[in-house]
């Protein structure tokens, strides 16, 4: 997230989404791909997925 411009999230060989990196690494999408429950916490002046 600190690095990229954009990126793209797959899963299956199959595109599940691409932007920036705060359109891309979603809970939503997250969960979509990986199957965990996750939030996006904004601390410090950067961005940090944190699995529950």
């Amino acid at each position: 997230m600190r690095f990229c411009n954009r990126i793209v999230m797959m899963c299956n060989d199959n595109i599940v989404a691409a932007g920036s990196p705060d359109e891309v690494l979603t809970p939503e999408n997250i969960k979509a791909v990986y199957g965990v429950d996750a939030v996006i916490e904004h601390s410090y002046g950067r961005d940090r997925v944190i699995i529950l």
